[in-house]
């Protein structure tokens, strides 16, 4: 056996038998990792209070080279998200874990994704209550980014144009000008796209002093990400609720 120490977010749980634990846990550097967590629900377990959702702890997992279910050996806590506890974070850290949940592959290392996810559920834990929504419409902006899937929020994506008037690419995550917009009857509103352009630039730190996005600008977001994750999430309308 070899032992190993990284970092990592419980991702998921679930029951193997009356005293142990089936851990998913999401690692910066080998991506999202299925263990076993014996005795976890043991009153004297050293798992007690560590594996609960979101947690960030350093795990130590025991290598079995011919087995494919790793096995869990310890873990100590590193930080408890206790102001997720919260209906409406606790609500928003579940939308998050949801849409991110789709992009993850079991073993595939996702860096850009690990980080954004911990430093949204930090942003989460701090900002101010009502800032939670456009807290949530930022980190959509940047995991669509990240995925390679965020429109350019200024120009044509057919054809790169910087018309005055962009319209919705129907079925479609671009923008598209007056002369490649067929079948479009509306542009997108001004004030959509600016307030878009400006959450964008704006770093996470800062979001919570932004206006609030308008409706308009909420529903294309939000249909960037239905079509990015090719379903509508559950927990969105609840996450961006004002």
């Amino acid at each position: 056996m070899k032992t190993t120490e990284q970092h990592a977010l419980v991702w998921k749980r679930t029951d193997f038998s009356e005293t142990s634990r089936l851990v998913v846990l999401f690692t910066r550097e080998e991506g999202k990792i299925t263990a076993l967590a014996k005795g976890a629900h043991r009153p004297t377990s050293p798992f007690l209070g560590r594996l609960d959702f979101l947690n960030v702890i350093r795990p130590r997992f025991a290598r079995r080279r011919k087995a494919a279910l790793q096995l869990l050996r310890g873990a100590v806590l590193l930080h408890e998200h206790r102001a997720l506890r919260r209906p409406r974070r606790f609500v928003a850290a579940s939308y998050l874990h949801e849409i991110f949940d789709v992009s993850l592959l079991e073993g595939r290392a996702d860096p850009p994704m690990f980080d954004l996810m911990v430093g949204a559920l930090r942003v989460l834990e701090r900002c101010p209550e009502p800032a939670i929504p456009i807290v949530v419409a930022g980190i959509e902006l940047k995991y669509l980014r990240i995925l390679g899937l965020l429109p350019d929020l200024g120009s044509c994506s057919s054809c790169g144009a910087m018309d005055q008037r962009l319209f919705l690419a129907p079925g479609d995550l671009g923008l598209l000008c007056s002369d490649h917009s067929v079948g479009a009857t509306k542009p997108v509103p001004d004030e959509a796209l600016r307030g878009l352009r400006q959450l964008d630039v704006t770093p996470g730190r800062e979001w919570g002093s932004l206006p609030p996005l308008g409706s308009a600008a909420r529903s294309i977001l939000g249909r960037w990400v239905v079509a990015a994750l090719e379903r509508a999430p559950r927990w969105r309308s609840l996450a961006l609720q004002a």
